[in-house]
């Protein structure tokens, strides 16, 4: 089932955090939304999903609108849903069969507001050179209920969504189940199948959250499934608890994440303006995002023409607003390619990935 969306729907982003309310839909079927700091970003169909404020839609897999189906009638047949192939992802080759593997989820406060009064950022994150299907859910009042699911892809960080308070602090556990994934020669690995104790919890308190090698921001993190096997404490009000999942201590952490070795097929740009003029004090701040646009434009050309597979775009975190920018050229100049963050165990959290292949 997809969805129909409509201008003044209210949708959140797939894989990044925040949302808005939809302005328009050009005649590509491209969705521009509006956040909440006045930038209008273009994003696919397939990258959004429905809001409180939603009006829209489900349509079936012919685009039509279905019919309710009445209480005699649920039950009597299972509709065969076509799966989705459009989209192309390389999966991991070979991965070696000592190679480590996890799965954590992290809590991020989405504001500067005190902790207790902010909504909390759901993440997954796979810290592995594997590919995973997952089904994530949330254990409340002695029932699971389902939060999301699908395809992660090796070392990379999916935004789930957002609770507030009240919603969080109601939540047992986050139950995850997940398998390995790669291709050509494989080694058998059992399937995740954990429940994240987090009754001990408690979200609104400060001190819980800690620098991490995953995000920018204090994040409190939940080792779903390691490959080591460990176990670590999490810091309580009073005292030092174990949870039966444990959390991955930054200070525990040897530095930062290592660096794979550069594929041949990949084409880096870095459009940090001290790697591209000698005194960027020289230009004013509107000068320098023109000249990092014609850059992204000429290295994407570049590539192009060289018959790269990929192009990483590093562009740094900072407040969001360049990579805004670059993600909107691409869409505009570039809609045959699908594009993602890159993997932060390689690049960090300020890179974009554009896969050269069409659509």
């Amino acid at each position: 089932m997809s969805v129909k969306y409509k201008t003044g729907d209210k949708v959140r982003f797939l894989n990044e955090t925040g949302g808005g309310f939809i302005t328009r839909i050009d005649e590509k079927g491209m969705v521009f939304v509006e956040t909440k700091d006045g930038f209008e970003i273009p994003a696919s169909i397939k990258d959004l999903i429905p809001a409180d404020g939603f009006s829209g839609d489900f349509l079936d897999q012919n685009g039509i609108v279905p019919n309710k189906v009445s209480e005699e009638q649920q039950g009597t047949k299972v509709p065969v849903v076509k799966p989705d192939i459009t989209e192309y992802v390389a999966l991991p080759q070979d991965v070696s069969e000592d190679a480590e593997f996890s799965l954590l989820a992290g809590f991020v406060p989405e504001t500067g507001d005190p902790v207790f009064s902010s909504g909390i950022a759901c993440y997954l994150i796979n810290d592995s050179g594997f590919c995973t299907y997952y089904m994530l859910g949330t254990f409340e009042q002695g029932r699971y209920n389902h939060l999301s699911s699908g395809r992660m892809e090796a070392n990379m960080k999916y935004y789930i969504r957002t609770f507030n308070q009240t919603d969080i602090s109601k939540i047992a556990g986050l139950h995850l189940q997940a398998i390995w994934i790669n291709e050509g020669k494989y080694f058998r690995k059992e399937p995740v199948d954990v429940l994240i104790d987090l009754t001990m919890v408690n979200f609104s308190k400060e001190h819980q959250y800690r620098e991490n090698d995953y995000f920018d921001s204090k994040a409190l993190l939940f080792t779903a499934w390691s490959s080591k096997k460990v176990v670590r404490e999490v810091p309580g009000p009073e005292k030092d608890i174990t949870l039966p999942s444990g959390e991955l201590k930054p200070s525990e952490k040897k530095g930062a994440l290592k660096k794979k070795k550069r594929n041949d097929e990949t084409y880096e740009v870095d459009l940090h303006i001290d790697q591209m003029v000698a005194d960027s004090s020289k230009y004013s701040p509107a000068e320098i995002v023109s000249m990092q646009i014609k850059r992204l434009h000429e290295s994407m050309e570049e590539a192009i023409s060289k018959k790269m597979r990929r192009v990483v775009i590093i562009h740094g975190v900072g407040q969001g607003t360049l990579k805004m920018q670059i993600r909107k050229e691409l869409q505009e100049k570039y809609p045959e390619f699908l594009f993602q963050d890159a993997s932060f165990k390689e690049y960090g959290f300020g890179a974009t990935m554009v896969h050269l292949h069409t659509i």
